[in-house]
């Protein structure tokens, strides 16, 4: 036996059996499933806005909630797709969240444009805490899920991870909030959401290498 040989059968025995990388399409049920939940009772606990079935036969509201859900699985299926060196060979997979995040910009603009605007309210930074509140949990969910995979691109699969777990959390606000003004929408819900992809691609960096 050579040398070669010798060191293969003394990492098998060494390293066992290799576990197998949990596909895709798993991940993101399995974040899904748990954020969804959250999601219960958030709004078992803040409660829904008292105007939804009113305003569920809006169509500019229909169609932002609608696009938020898009970048919201868009971003988990892309994470689970960045945790996977070889992208599971589903690179063109990632055109969805472009095709998502232009679709929520242009139900922004029209609802803009259509009229359904409101008054700012009193409150800022309530928003922003909120949401950060709400995405707490499916934020950390979604990084145990990657942790156990073998990315080579902890960068922006941490900034998708965190995308996903924010936009679930401003979905759940705007569920809650009895708020419409398109100006404040964008400034204290969505904006923000830049700066935690940011802070995804730090905490991707720094807690997703294996």
């Amino acid at each position: 036996m050579t040398d070669t040989e010798q060191l293969i059968k003394s990492l098998s025995v060494e390293r066992g059996t290799a576990r197998r990388a949990t596909i895709p399409s798993r991940i993101l049920w399995q974040w899904l499933l748990v954020s969804v939940a959250s999601v219960v009772v958030m709004l078992a606990i803040f409660g829904l806005r008292d105007d939804l079935r009113e305003k569920l036969a809006d169509g500019f509201f229909v169609a932002e909630i609608l696009t938020l859900s898009a970048i919201t699985i868009s971003m988990a299926f892309a994470a689970a797709i960045y945790s996977f060196p070889d992208l599971y060979q589903r690179k063109y997979s990632l055109l969805i969240q472009p095709i998502a995040l232009s679709s929520f910009a242009i139900s922004l603009v029209f609802a803009s444009m259509g009229g359904s605007n409101a008054p700012a309210p009193a409150h800022d930074f309530i928003c922003l805490f909120c949401i950060t509140l709400f995405s707490m949990f499916p934020a950390v969910w979604m990084f145990v899920l990657l942790r156990k995979q073998a990315t080579t691109h902890q960068k922006i699969a941490g900034c998708t991870a965190l995308l996903a777990a924010c936009s679930i959390g401003a979905l759940t606000l705007r569920l809650s909030e009895k708020t419409d003004s398109i100006e404040h929408l964008i400034l204290w819900h969505y904006l923000p959401m830049l700066g935690y992809a940011l802070i995804g691609a730090w905490l991707g960096k720094k807690f997703l290498k294996w």
